[in-house]
This record gives C-alpha cells, sequence and structure tokens, in this order.
C-alpha cells in the first residue's frame, strides 16, 4: 500500500474520486484479496494514527488532517517514524500526497527518495553500465502525477526506481527534500 500524507482536509467525494480512480487496474492479479472493497492506499492525517492497514472507499466524513502547512521534508521525517510493524503496511520509501491542488487538477504528488551514482567529474551515470569508480548521492524526487496513473506510477517507483516517467517529474533536490 502507497502511504497518503494529505496536507488538506479531504471531503468525502474527494476522498472516493481518488481512490477509485487510482485503485488497482482490473487486469491486475497479483494484489492479493481483490474481494477487499478498500482502495491500496493508507490516508495518514494525524502524527497519532496508529492504524496503517487500509481507508476504506469511502469515508464517513470529511477528515481532519494535522499536517497542515507541513513540509515534504517533515512528510518524510514523519514516515521515518513508524513502527516495524506499520511499515509493513505501507512502501515508506516513496510517499504520496493529497495537497490543496488535487481536488482541481486530479492529480497526486509522488516524493521519492533514491539514490543517483556520480562519477568524479560530477556526471550522473547509470551504475550498471560503469566499471569506473563512482560516489551513491541521494536524490531527491518531486512528480505530479493523474489520479488514473497513481496506482501503475507509484508500482515502478517501488519496484523500479529510475524506470518512473520523466513527464511527471516536477523538482529534483539532492542532499534533503527541503526545495521541493
Amino acid at each position: 500500500m502507497t502511504l497518503i500524507d494529505n496536507v488538506y482536509s479531504p471531503r468525502e467525494q474527494q476522498w472516493a474520486d481518488f481512490s477509485q480512480t487510482a485503485d488497482y487496474p482490473p487486469e491486475t492479479f497479483h494484489h492479493g484479496d481483490r474481494n477487499d472493497p478498500n482502495p491500496p492506499y493508507v490516508l495518514v492525517h494525524s502524527h497519532s494514527q496508529t492504524d496503517f492497514s487500509s481507508t476504506p472507499a469511502h469515508l464517513p466524513s470529511a477528515i481532519e488532517t494535522n499536517f497542515k502547512n507541513a513540509s515534504y521534508a517533515n512528510l518524510y521525517a514523519f514516515t521515518t517514524t513508524l513502527s516495524e510493524e506499520q511499515r509493513r503496511h505501507v512502501a515508506w520509501e516513496v510517499f504520496m500526497v493529497l495537497d490543496e491542488d488535487s481536488a482541481r487538477d486530479r492529480k497526486a504528488v509522488f516524493i521519492h527518495k533514491g539514490l543517483e551514482y556520480v562519477r568524479q567529474n560530477g556526471e550522473v551515470v547509470d551504475f550498471s553500465r560503469h566499471r569506473d569508480p563512482l560516489t551513491k548521492r541521494e536524490v531527491w524526487k518531486k512528480f505530479r502525477v493523474p489520479f488514473e496513473e497513481a496506482f501503475e506510477f507509484g508500482k515502478i517507483l517501488e519496484i523500479m526506481p529510475g524506470n518512473e516517467d520523466q513527464d511527471f517529474l516536477q523538482n529534483t533536490t539532492r542532499a534533503s527534500a527541503v526545495g521541493l
């Protein structure tokens, strides 16, 4: 499941729109119990939240978030505080954010912390194709992805980072998420 930190308080119809549009594609069979009516996302709204197993497709009411005005760096810091048991339910290396623009443009923000490999001259290279001495460098990427493509995009970031569609890339920073 993908962890979603919401930085605004979604209304019931906004969550339903996202969770139904970005649900498992019908042709996906390897995702577990498809009889489960819940989408493959966990809506995180509070630092004290303890249940990360799932979020229903239809919320009973609006959920107030405790993450208003939180930076992406602060949201990532929160994901690192999850217990081992909580991390079993979510992909914490990649997280998604529903922001105020999401309801209007029907796009979710993905934040991904990864690595890139750099030659001594600063050139970023594909690790698998070089035998030169390379340095690993942390890289943060921010993507804005349409709801319809969110499930597949998130899976690619989780399983095969580096193979994601660069058309959705909005920003890249190094060393920290500050500035995304």
